[in-house]
């Protein structure tokens, strides 16, 4: 019977390769059949074959839900030096994605959200809306900080540490509602739709980080959000960021959408790096656990200590006069 070390990495790297194939399809897709004018895709065979493995992803991941045994699996990734890296890409991206939503609010033409503010004609709601994330972006700035500095070292430096992590989720909420009332961007736009489910899945993978913080893991969950936001988060960077960069990609709602390919793309190499990190400490545990000694049985020892007891009264006779 295989260990779950060895599950998980079967998982893992099932979900990784389907991943690479999806990002090579949606490439293929971006640059043969989608109309960048209107921001649809042509039906085509690559699109089609795109939606076959995405289908097949999920399903995937849903398997994980069910094949891998609920008790043996242990919290999240630990704090280690590869999780330092994407922690400060998206510290970095947090910050700059803040400060951006802060100078758009201002008057400041960047390109960015402009066209957003200018639809609805600087109105109340959609200036306390970019306020807001902007706030909230600046606290979850926080969180990736902390996430490698403290994780683990105090229950009240974790709560804290949750604390910050609810900016996270809210600000990710906020980064929904953004895409979503952008007018600009037709309602069932592929590219908005699938950068608004990455959000969604992403924050189910950060409310089981901040479930785990707070000593109350569900790493089943865990590491099939993780999967889950690992294929999303792929499809809506990469192939955009490369399609924007060949020029394939043009008109005035692209600026902003740079923005948000960047940002899950912060996203993917975060839990691919969490969830490699998840996988190997389960390795790490097992392995620990074979080179320990083996544990005495306790019937075992309830006999030696009668045994002993046996002697010590014969030795208390035979002491006797």
């Amino acid at each position: 019977m295989p260990k779950l070390a060895g599950k998980l990495r079967i998982y893992y790297f099932s979900a990784l390769a389907l991943c690479l194939i999806a990002t090579v399809l949606c490439c293929v897709a971006l640059f043969t059949s989608y109309d960048s004018e209107k921001g649809y895709f042509d039906a085509s065979f690559v699109v089609s074959l795109l939606k076959a493995t995405v289908g097949v992803a999920v399903v995937l991941c849903l398997t994980s839900l069910f094949l891998l045994p609920k008790g043996e699996l242990n919290g999240m990734s630990p704090a280690t030096l590869p999780v330092l890296f994407p922690s400060a890409y998206m510290a970095i991206a947090s910050l700059v994605l803040s400060a951006v939503l802060f100078m758009s609010v201002g008057g400041i033409d960047l390109g960015v959200f402009t066209n957003f503010l200018r639809s609805f004609e600087s109105s109340v709601p959609a200036i306390i809306l970019f306020v807001l994330s902007g706030l909230l972006f600046l606290v979850a700035t926080a969180y990736f900080v902390l996430n490698f500095f403290v994780s683990g070292e105090s229950k009240k430096l974790d709560e804290l540490h949750s604390l910050a992590g609810y900016a996270v989720l809210f600000a990710s909420f906020c980064l929904i509602a953004l895409s979503y009332f952008d007018r600009t961007v037709s309602m069932n736009a592929p590219g908005k739709l699938l950068f608004n489910l990455t959000m969604i899945i992403y924050m189910l993978f950060m409310l089981c980080e901040l479930r785990t913080l707070l000593e109350c893991a569900k790493p089943r969950l865990y590491f099939f959000s993780g999967m889950l936001t690992m294929l999303f988060s792929a499809i809506s960077s990469l192939p955009w960021l490369i399609a924007l960069a060949a020029g394939k990609l043009e008109g005035p709602l692209y600026p902003t959408y740079l923005i948000y390919n960047l940002f899950t793309l912060g996203i993917f190499a975060y839990t691919a790096v969490r969830l490699w990190v998840f996988v190997s400490a389960r390795a790490l545990a097992e392995r620990m656990a074979e080179n320990a000694p083996p544990e005495s049985d306790p019937e075992e020892m309830v006999d030696n200590e009668d045994n002993v007891s046996d002697i010590d009264e014969n030795d208390e006779g035979r002491n006797e006069p």
